[in-house]
């Protein structure tokens, strides 16, 4: 979808665009070529009072990337004409990251010559992907420089109502135990649940909980009503480190914690808002998160302050907030 409004913007002015070229199915079965598509966009000029809106939301490409020519362009994307190439120049799609990143670039170009808006989900990401201000340690993103010119706008996100499952705090004593019952834990409602749940990748901060093996031990002795959970699907990399740690706690502390190295079912997942006490979020980069979830449920978050997350995540002062926070991605400060 990132690169519609590149395919209307040339098949307007270019005979050989790939739009002219599609046949079209619509709602009443009638099939339209490309050409009779446009025709009925153009003529009552529609695509003149389209205001586009790019939406980004998980901008996090890092290093260097070739240029290509315009031929192997043109066969990998199916855009033909010079201005296209011209905002794709200095990526060319040889992985999916890169083709991701040239999708990425060619909406916000073609965006902002529409004269539209490119609008991320905080206002601290949309500084962090422009390069503006950033922390000491922080690298810009390839397409900063981009970012900067055409303007990124930060609207935080809001919470879902359905992300609300519990109201009191009786119903989250049932969810408890039902947790500890389907996932064979030590029952007690005065357990403390810690739980990560979600991707299991280097976005989220897999690395700091890897890295914390050692830590974790020595936690889970130290607070004996502590209960760990870790469950998502864990990217490649990580399956191997992940499979280590899941033997070690799970062998030392067996009936209090469980490591699921797979994707959760969604029932699973809200079972776990439900019962939780402390949710981990320890991102590397967080565009904005759903750190909102936690708190709906009456859990408290431990946050790396990042991204969205820096306006999401409310101090706890006073008994009141969302979220324990840190701010230097090391597992000592994470501990």
């Amino acid at each position: 979808t990132g690169l519609m409004l590149s395919y209307l913007e040339e098949s307007i002015l270019e005979p050989n665009a790939i739009l002219r070229r599609v046949i079209v199915v619509t709602e009443k079965g009638e099939f339209l070529t490309g050409e009779e598509l446009l025709k009925r966009l153009i003529v009552p000029r529609i695509h003149r009072d389209a205001i586009p809106i790019c939406w980004i939301n998980n901008e996090a490409y890092r290093g260097n990337f070739s240029i290509s020519g315009r031929e192997d362009f043109e066969a990998k994307i199916g855009l033909v004409s010079q201005r296209s190439f011209e905002h794709a120049r200095w990526t060319s799609p040889w992985s999916p990251n890169e083709l991701s990143m040239l999708m990425l670039k060619l909406g916000v170009e073609t965006t902002h010559a529409w004269r539209g808006k490119i609008v991320t989900v905080s206002r601290t990401y949309a500084n962090e992907i422009m390069g503006k201000d950033l922390k000491p340690g922080y690298y810009p993103c390839l397409l900063c420089g981009v970012l900067a010119r055409v303007g990124v706008e930060g609207i935080l996100n809001g919470a879902s109502s359905e992300w609300r499952y519990v109201k009191k705090l009786k119903e989250k004593e049932e969810a408890k135990l039902s947790l500890q019952a389907e996932l064979a834990l030590k029952k007690g409602l005065r357990k403390k649940l810690v739980f990560m749940v979600g991707r299991l990748v280097t976005q989220k901060g897999i690395s700091l909980i890897v890295e914390s093996t050692e830590q974790i031990k020595k936690l889970l002795k130290r607070h004996p009503d502590m209960e760990l959970i870790l469950g998502g699907k864990p990217d490649l990399s990580w399956i191997g480190p992940l499979k280590d740690l899941k033997q070690e706690l799970e062998a030392e502390f067996p009936q209090r914690v469980r490591v699921i190295l797979e994707y959760l079912p969604e029932e699973l997942v809200e079972l776990v808002f439900r019962a939780g006490d402390i949710n981990l979020f320890p991102s590397l980069y967080e565009p904005c998160g759903s750190l909102y979830k936690a708190a709906l449920n009456m859990v408290i978050t431990v946050a790396r302050i990042t991204g969205g997350l820096e306006e999401s995540a409310v101090l706890i002062r006073n008994n009141r907030g969302n979220a324990v926070v840190f701010e230097d991605y090391t597992p000592e400060a994470f501990m």
